[in-house]
């Protein structure tokens, strides 16, 4: 024979909500105390101090400049096609020969944090598709970055991205 089941709840009524209440308080006020205990943590004490290898790239080391990849090493560009970064104001624009991608980014230690990065939905060759792909990827994957003067260098380890500021070529 089956018995309906009695819910504790249902016999406790309003006094199971109120410590339901008080549980929920509890949690947000140890949510908060963590928070402010874990912020705390990340200060930097070394504000004074100096870096012997320079500072890291910054957002504002390449805003607002194209750059066209003039050497590509570890991946093989497709013949003829042209692969070119924008960055501005914490957007990134790319387009490697098909699509438009495009998403934000950051540099936080030396790496380019971009993405989540999306683009256009064209149909090209599927060289072109597979080269879109990779860049996306590449891109999306933290790379090192280092900016000297007009070029731009993005490197993982199996891949190194060279790129010229578009000013530059025209010269």
């Amino acid at each position: 024979m089956n018995r309906p089941m009695i819910c504790p709840s249902a016999i406790a009524g309003r006094s199971h909500r109120r410590r339901r209440g008080l549980t929920t308080l509890a949690t947000v006020t140890a949510v908060a105390v963590s928070v402010l205990v874990i912020g705390a943590c990340g200060t930097d004490d070394s504000a004074g101090e100096s870096d012997e290898t320079g500072p890291p790239p910054t957002a504002t080391a390449f805003e607002a400049d194209r750059y066209v990849v003039s050497s590509l090493q570890g991946r093989d560009r497709v013949p003829e096609s042209e692969i070119e970064l924008t960055f501005d104001d914490g957007q990134l624009s790319a387009w490697a020969g098909c699509n438009r991608i495009f998403g934000s980014y950051r540099i936080e230690e030396s790496r380019l944090i971009a993405g989540p990065l999306a683009s256009t939905r064209m149909a090209c060759s599927d060289p072109l598709m597979d080269q879109d792909a990779w860049l996306i990827e590449f891109l999306e994957s933290e790379p090192e970055v280092s900016v000297q003067g007009n070029v731009v260098t993005i490197s993982t380890s199996g891949v190194t991205m060279v790129a010229d500021a578009a000013e530059t070529l025209a010269d």
